[in-house]
Formats: C-alpha cells, structure tokens, sequence
C-alpha cells in the first residue's frame, strides 16, 4: 500500500512541474509576440501536445479553457492555405 506521504509528494511535484511549466509557456509566449516570427513559430499548444501532455494539463499550465487548447492544436495541425498553394507549385 502506498505511503499517504509519498502520495501527497507526488501530488507536489506534480503542481510544482506544473507551475514551472506554465513559467516557461508564458515567457515562450511572451518572447514569441515581441519577435517577428510570431507567424512561423510553432504554437505551444501544439509543441506540448506532442510532447505527450494531455490537454486538460495544457490548458490548465497556459490559463486556457481546454476547448480553446483542441481547438489552437486542430488548426496548428491543418496546413496553411498559403502553405498548400506553395506545395502545389512544387509539383
């Protein structure tokens, strides 16, 4: 049987990652919004995404509501219009 302490440990390092997590996403956030590759720059939605983190977890470390989270990461994933017409010249 587990130790009530260890799980509460574990409950603690969890917030604690949780926390340097959303310091991290938000000064990413920040530097990407002051730059001018804003528009090439992946979204960190989806860069958490794929880092295997659930999107209940992303929208709680980025202060987001979770359908606004599936929703930036389904449009990330969609090709660019601009995107699709240059592939096509390439063909």
């Amino acid at each position: 049987m587990a130790d009530k302490n260890s799980v509460t440990d574990a409950s603690g390092a969890t917030e604690l990652l949780l926390g340097i997590l959303t310091l991290l996403a938000d000064d990413r956030e920040r530097r990407i919004r002051e730059s001018k590759e804003s528009n090439t720059s992946p979204r960190t939605e989806l860069l958490l995404s794929s880092a295997g983190l659930s999107n209940e977890l992303i929208a709680r470390a980025l202060h987001k509501n979770v359908d606004a989270v599936r929703m930036a990461i389904s449009r990330a994933k969609k090709p660019t219009k601009k995107a699709a017409s240059h592939a096509d010249k390439d063909d």
